[in-house]
């Protein structure tokens, strides 16, 4: 359900306990908790098949993908006031909302495969078949970024740079700049197949006519030949990552990316050479993201600020990576961090990384395996596999206000072990729908 910009991991160590990491300071001044909140868990409605929520504005309106019962493909989702809408396609099979989309004026960006052939068969925007027997129609459409917007209820098509044939959309601000990625035409036998083209991140916005187009090219760092945007914050910096052509969802990872006035700001890493991506922004220019240790061998998530890359560490010791996806202007950071049984949803704040599933009762059916996204007002969109169902589920926590620490009845906060295991088609799915190899 949601890509990621990193490559496949190998086989991997097992790791120490989490680094101590010092407390960033609130959007007010003020210093976090190291104490998460307590919350309510709202689990959305779907089409009644898999589901997964990965974006939540300061509206409250959360976004991501559901599939009808027995239908194999994607659908770009909304959820507001309420109310559960189908996004619908370009034409094609699937669609997607993968990633935060942070603004307040009602816009959502993202990825859907059109009517079209893909000529060269590049499956650009990652989607798969999640029907168990491999019932799906070949992935050999033409994607593109789409832009959609609250007051026209319509898809918006986001055009590839001269000579390439997909892009891809992933958030759109408040300054009506939306970022993502598009094939510049360029075809590079060093690109790692299905990929033929490189590509870049870019920029649209919309002409006076209404019709998009690419306002800024965002070029990979010196050395590189292809790169992706990821998020975009009010002051229109963005981050990403910046590497050699491989597919957008495998290897842009080389160099994790901060373009500020359209200049590529290499982070630098962790010490590993590859699995670098910047992916959550705010506006205060903390980034949060991914980077490999020294061997490459294990990746953590990471929270750069001023010129400093931070480790944020991994929940478990056998955890083998951890990705920070979104952080807001408080800094609060959220992600997932995976292992050899199951991935899980992380809070970080203060220092302090959290498992979510220890926020929930006891006898709660959910594990919360994914953490995608958390606006201003803290409430966190998830991915949570649901044991009464049998399926993955699209959910938001909702702190209680002016809580702090666990609630009566839940586990200890940090991390917590729960008696649900997620059957091996579930990790598999997890595993190939986020492209995280092993775990």
């Amino acid at each position: 359900m949601k890509p990621r910009i990193f490559t496949h991991m190998a086989a991997m160590t097992l790791i120490a306990a989490l680094l101590a990491v010092s407390p960033v300071a609130a959007q007010d001044g003020s210093t976090l908790s190291s104490a998460p909140r307590q919350y309510t868990v709202q689990v959305l409605p779907s089409l009644g098949g898999l589901g997964g929520a990965f974006s939540i504005n300061n509206l409250g309106w959360a976004s991501g993908v559901s599939e009808p019962p027995g239908n194999p493909y994607d659908r770009a989702f909304l959820w507001r006031n309420g109310q559960a809408t189908d996004l619908g396609t370009l034409g094609g099979y699937n669609s997607s909302v993968a990633f935060p989309n942070k603004n307040e004026i009602g816009w959502l960006a993202g990825a859907s495969e059109t009517g079209g052939n893909d000529p060269f068969q590049e499956n650009f925007c990652q989607f798969i078949c999640s029907s168990p027997t491999g019932a799906c129609l070949p992935l050999n459409q033409i994607c593109k970024g789409f832009l959609w917007r609250n007051e026209t209820s319509e898809m918006i098509p986001l055009p590839p740079l001269p000579g390439g044939n997909n892009s891809w959309a992933f958030g759109a601000n408040n300054q009506h700049q939306v970022v993502g990625v598009a094939e510049n035409g360029v075809q590079d036998s060093n690109c790692a197949a299905p990929q033929v083209f490189d590509f870049e991140g870019v920029i649209w916005a919309l002409g006076p006519s209404g019709a998009p187009f690419v306002s800024q090219r965002l070029p990979p760092i010196a050395g590189d030949t292809a790169s992706a945007a990821i998020e975009i914050n009010e002051k229109g910096d963005a981050v990403g990552g910046s590497g050699p052509c491989g597919s957008v969802g495998l290897a842009v990872g080389a160099h994790a990316v901060l373009w500020r006035g359209g200049r590529a700001i290499d982070l630098g890493s962790l010490g590993g050479a590859t699995n670098n991506a910047a992916e959550a922004l705010n506006n205060q220019g903390q980034v949060g993201g991914i980077s490999d240790l020294p061997g490459d061998q294990v990746a953590h998530a990471f929270l750069w600020e001023g010129g400093v890359m931070r480790d944020l560490g991994v929940l478990r010791s056998d955890d083998t990576f951890a990705l920070a996806e979104s952080i807001n202007d408080r800094g609060e950071v959220v992600g997932l961090s995976c292992g050899p049984v199951d991935c899980r949803g992380f809070h970080w704040q203060a220092g302090v990384m959290t498992d979510l599933n220890s926020v929930l009762p006891a006898n709660s059916p959910l594990l919360i395996t994914n953490a995608a996204d958390i606006n201003s007002r803290g409430e966190i969109a998830v991915q949570a596999y649901d044991s009464n169902i049998g399926d993955s589920v699209a959910a938001v926590l909702i702190p209680i206000p002016n809580s702090a620490g666990p609630a009566d009845g839940v586990a200890e906060i940090r991390n917590v072990e729960r008696n649900i295991t997620l059957p091996e088609n579930v990790r598999k799915r997890l595993r190939d729908r986020m492209h995280l190899g092993h775990f």
